[in-house]
């Protein structure tokens, strides 16, 4: 051994008795390894590239462990610079790519910003599940901002279904509007359709076409219009018609409530009436046709008494058309050979008479005495005595 003051070194060995070997500025070198127990530096730690430390290794710009974790137990990590990694376990959460996730078992993920701060997203954000917001308000706004769901399209004050039909639908089967429910356009919108109708409609007060209203207490009263005015549980009958009762109105036959004297406008006008004969006179003059079919008759009676009256004419009675002969008289006859006038009363002219032409004079009779027949076969007229 070789001592000198307080150091000896021996086989291998340098020891010094104050328990410190110092080399002030010079440097140590070894191609071997370097063991203590301890080892404290004042002015960093400068290794060469490739240099180990327990399971680290140490190369330019890399750290390397043998083992799969470092753990830097209570220690915050700090850097000024970029934290590149795969995969990064911070609590319950794992940020691996650009996947952010919740570790553990239905745990949920919390995005919170401090105080009045809020979550900001400048891209397009999406879901393929159920977005809850509870206690809170979702919020967007700004110039083009917008929300869309599928084909559902939420902009400003305006809900729009891109493709199909917008349904509404509620747990209870009721769906409530707190304000006015109106069309996009005037007059181009239904409520319902023939296949999809509404059961029911319950209305409060009036139905409306912008002019007009119709109380709903007068249309109510329409309501039991299949009733009978005279019986009540009799149902309504055809050729009925609405009538007021004072209160509602109701079913009623028409001959049972107006006379004839009650209605109005009936000696008024010609128009639609040309069907009837009209007694005060008609422009143009008029016809009376008795029937429609061959050998119908047009009766004129003077009273359905039994002591009847005479059918009187004002003016000359003449037929429609004149008679003409050819081989013989054709036109417009008098009576008739089995519907004959008994008397004859006149003291006019007959102009253009002519008497019975026979080629037979018939039997004389009682019941004909003072009739003329002309017999054509001798050309003489000859009176029944």
């Amino acid at each position: 051994d070789i001592t000198s003051g307080t150091m000896t070194i021996g086989n291998g060995v340098i020891t010094d008795t104050t328990g410190e070997v110092d080399f002030i500025d010079n440097d140590i070198r070894t191609t071997g390894d370097v063991y203590a127990d301890q080892l404290f530096l004042t002015s960093g730690l400068a290794l060469p590239s490739g240099s180990q430390i327990a399971d680290f290794t140490f190369t330019n710009g890399n750290i390397a462990c043998s083992t799969a974790t470092v753990s830097l137990n209570a220690l915050n990590l700090t850097t000024t610079g970029n934290l590149t990694c795969s995969t990064l376990n911070a609590g319950q959460c794992q940020i691996n790519l650009n996947t952010l996730t919740a570790t553990g078992t239905n745990r949920s993920l919390n995005l919170a910003a401090t105080g009045t701060g809020t979550l900001i997203f400048q891209s397009e954000a999406r879901t393929q599940y159920p977005v809850f917001i509870t206690n809170a308000a979702l919020t967007v706004s700004g110039t083009g901002s917008y929300i869309t769901v599928d084909s559902l399209n939420l902009d400003g004050s305006t809900i729009a279904c891109t493709s199909g039909d917008l349904n509404l639908s509620a747990a209870a089967n009721s769906i409530s509007i707190a304000s006015s429910l109106k069309p996009s356009a005037d007059n181009t919108k239904d409520l319902g359709d023939a296949s999809l109708r509404f059961r029911s409609l319950y209305l409060g007060t009036n139905i409306q076409d912008g002019t007009s209203t119709f109380p709903i207490a007068d249309l109510m009263k329409l309501k039991d219009a299949n009733y009978r005015l005279s019986d009540r549980s009799v149902g309504a009958q055809v050729g009925d018609a609405l009538f007021w009762n004072g209160t509602q109105w109701l079913a009623s036959a028409p001959d049972t409530e107006i006379s004839h004297s009650s209605l109005s406008g009936l000696t008024t006008g010609d128009a639609g009436h040309t069907q009837f004969a009209l007694l005060a006179g008609r422009a143009g003059g008029q016809s009376l046709v008795g029937g429609t079919a061959a050998g119908e008759s047009l009766d004129l009676e003077s009273t359905s008494n039994v002591s009847k009256g005479y059918v009187q004419v004002k003016s000359v009675l003449r037929p429609f058309t004149d008679a003409s002969y050819t081989t013989e008289w054709a036109g417009t006859d008098l009576g008739h050979a089995s519907k004959r006038w008994k008397d004859v009363y006149t003291v006019g002219q007959f102009k253009g008479f002519r008497f019975e032409n026979v080629d037979t004079l018939p039997s004389t009779s009682s019941s004909t005495p003072g009739k003329a027949y002309y017999l054509t076969t001798d050309q003489n007229l000859y009176v029944d005595t």
